[in-house]
């Protein structure tokens, strides 16, 4: 044994035998003795095993004894804490002297282990990498890739949470933009928002010199009474690693992550990852700003026709409640261009755009040279119509502003494009105030049916007729009918349906309309100054001019004008005012008879009997088409109706029955028989001139009409 003992003493790995029993150490080795003596001729045989080997005060937990043999060695791998060393390790059971003893052979590996360590640390280095550019090519969202990789950066590090900075120099600031945290971990992204890059002056001062920032011990490091260390202590920060992300030498940022766990200190996947984000990050704004351009009107910064018709596409695909549309469109615009120049255009078309944007933000869109569209869905009535004034409010305080606008609201639209084209209506509508005012100032679009119409108007081609209207219970004069007649150029008589239709395409017929209404007041007004006697004149009203903004106050200013009750004027609307929007004509209606207007549906059942109009609106006649009335004595289906449509208007309160277009006997005594209020037709007089009218059912005026 003495010899076997010489020649262990010539080996430089460390070799000892202890006892199995008492762990007593029997024997060591010089290379032994020489690595775990603390002091020269510190006496180690006799001492435990556990104690000189691993500074325990008790056997280990990891001791092998109970697996070694006789017949082999038993291999096994450790790190002795204690020297801080890697070591393979051979154990075999020796028996001497029927003493049962254990025969170690621990080799020194520190270095190869260290090395094996470093590959495999740096493996998951480049897996790291590897996942972040597979994330970076995959994933199309900025935001989401940018915090899944801090994902992977802090799993890496086993850190509580990864984020990034992006410092704004000329603000001055610092925004965590993107952040990850483990589970458990409280989020701070939200916290930590417009930080003062003065509190970071530390940071940047370390990333210029050292090119990282590292925090091993926050208590130890950092100045307790600094706003730094307030601020990272209160985020449960006890150390941490950052790297600063370049651009061009400067520093634009940084990435970290918080209470790593593995390789402190490392900052190599920190650098090279916020490299790859900074690239990315520049190409993805890049081409969200190449989108926000495609989608951009570069003049006024509103959405362009392409958002226009992309959030209309998206609407579309929706189910749209609550939904209120605005079409706006610049007067003058190309006159002003040609005048003043197009910077002078350009600047009218950023002033209006910006009231927009301030009243609607992301709904107003520019869609053409001098047109503007607001598309505002899920916004109530009252909270449209609220920006809807304050929108005029504003356009008529800024100078040069002046436009054109029809606006319109609806609790629910199935057909969107169909409800911006009844907005663009009500624009053009009201459009027809500024082409009258500027006619023959310069080329306008309809200028040159306008013109006609307005001349016209004026030199008398257009004359007003009455037809009476008859109570059948009575037999004595109602009231009467107001109907626009045309001259031509050889003085005849031109039929309604040869005008009033291109006036209607033309957007012109409220020109008529208010000729209209203008001679009839002055006709009352004679009436009620020189007559015995005054009877309501109905006005036909077009579907267009119903539609015009404020169409009830104008019509009010007109009656004000010549001093007549606005009860003496029936306003008479067909059927097809059913294509206004059901909302905005319940207004309207209820405005006018608020205002003391009476409101009869003409041309009832010329082509189909819109019930819906009849109970959604409170008109005060109904009046029987012609067409219903004519085939009265011939048609047993035809009298069905009529009498049941006249007992509908006796079963509604305040509601009158009109038959027109009577032109027998036997036609209003069966009218006579179904209790109809009044009668209109041939069968009592044609439509007559103002004159004849007078002359026939005013006689007193004979000598008084001018």
């Amino acid at each position: 044994m003495t010899e076997l003992f010489a020649i262990l003493n010539e080996l430089e790995d460390i070799i000892y035998v202890s006892d199995i029993e008492t762990y007593e150490l029997l024997f060591l080795n010089a290379a032994a003795v020489k690595t775990l003596s603390q002091k020269e001729g510190d006496a180690l045989v006799g001492r435990k095993c556990y104690e000189v080997l691993q500074g325990k005060t008790s056997p280990c937990e990891f001791c092998t004894n109970k697996f070694l043999l006789r017949e082999n060695f038993y291999t096994w791998e450790y790190t002795n804490l204690k020297y801080e060393r890697h070591f393979l390790v051979k154990d075999k059971l020796l028996v001497w002297k029927n003493r049962k003893m254990r025969f170690e052979i621990a080799i020194d590996i520190t270095e190869r282990q260290k090395e094996k360590e470093q590959i495999e640390h740096d493996l998951k280095t480049q897996s790291v990498i590897v996942e972040s550019l597979q994330i970076l090519d995959q994933e199309h969202n900025l935001e989401q890739a940018i915090e899944k990789i801090m994902g992977t950066l802090g799993r890496h590090h086993m850190a509580d949470r990864g984020y990034v900075f992006e410092f704004d120099e000329k603000e001055g600031l610092a925004n965590n933009t993107y952040e990850w945290c483990a589970n458990g971990i409280a989020p701070q992204k939200q916290t930590l928002q417009r930080v003062p890059l003065q509190d970071m002056h530390r940071w940047l001062s370390t990333f210029r010199q050292k090119g990282e920032m590292l925090i091993q011990s926050l208590p130890k490091e950092v100045d307790a009474s600094s706003a730094e260390y307030q601020t990272l202590h209160a985020q449960g920060i006890e150390s941490l690693m950052a790297a600063p992300i370049m651009d061009e030498g400067q520093i634009v940022g940084c990435l970290g992550v918080d209470n790593p766990r593995y390789a402190f200190g490392d900052t190599l996947l920190l650098k090279s990852v916020g490299y790859f984000i900074k690239s990315y990050m520049e190409k993805q704004r890049t081409k969200t700003y190449l989108e926000k351009l495609s989608l951009t009107d570069s003049l006024t910064g509103l959405g362009n026709r392409n958002k226009y018709i992309a959030a209309l596409r998206k609407m579309t695909a929706d189910e749209t409640h609550d939904f209120g549309v605005a079409f706006i469109d610049i007067n003058g615009l190309k006159a002003a261009n040609d005048a003043f120049g197009h910077d002078y255009g350009d600047q009218i078309l950023v002033k209006i755009a910006n009231i927009l944007h301030d009243i609607f933000g992301g709904d107003a869109f520019r869609t053409g040279g001098d047109e503007f569209i607001i598309l505002c869905p899920g916004l109530s009535k009252e909270e449209f119509t609220e920006k809807a004034h304050l929108l005029r409010r504003k356009l008529a305080e800024t100078p040069d502003c002046h436009v054109s606008c029809g606006i319109a609201w609806e609790k629910s639209v199935e057909d969107i494009e169909a409800f911006i084209k009844y907005a663009d209506e009500l624009m053009y509508i009201e459009k027809q105030s500024y082409y009258k005012n500027t006619l023959g100032k310069r080329a306008l679009h309809h200028s040159s049916i306008m013109e006609e119409t307005l001349r016209g108007l004026e030199h008398g081609e257009f004359l007003v007729h009455f037809q009476p209207k008859i109570s059948l219970k009575s037999g004595e004069l109602g009231g009467a009918e107001a109907l626009i007649r045309k001259l031509d150029h050889n003085g005849d008589l031109v039929p309604p349906m040869k005008f009033i239709p291109l006036l209607e395409s033309e957007l012109l017929i409220r020109h008529i309309d208010f000729f209209v209404l203008h001679q009839v007041c002055r006709t009352i007004k004679r009436w009620r100054t020189h007559a015995a006697k005054t009877v309501p004149v109905s006005v036909n009203l077009s579907r267009l001019t119903l539609m015009e903004h404020n169409i009830v106050e104008k019509l009010s200013s007109v009656c004000a004008l010549y001093d007549v009750p606005c009860n003496l004027i029936d306003i008479e609307v067909t059927e097809s005012i059913g294509a206004i929007n059901p909302e905005s004509l319940k207004v309207v209606s209820y405005k006018l008879r608020k205002e003391g207007f009476s409101l009869s549906l003409d041309d009832f059942g010329s082509k189909y009997c819109n019930f819906s109009i009849l109970a959604n609106i409170e008109f005060t006649c109904l009046k029987l088409d012609k067409s219903l009335i004519a085939s009265l004595c011939i048609n047993n289906r035809s009298r069905m109706v009529a009498k049941h449509c006249i007992q509908l208007c006796m079963d509604i309160e305040g509601i009158s029955s009109v038959a027109e277009g009577i032109e027998s006997e036997q036609q209003l005594n069966l009218l006579k028989i179904y209790n109809c209020d009044y009668g209109q037709g041939y069968y009592f007089s044609k439509p007559i001139s103002i004159y004849d009218f007078e002359q026939r059912y005013f006689p007193e005026l004979r000598s008084d009409f001018h």
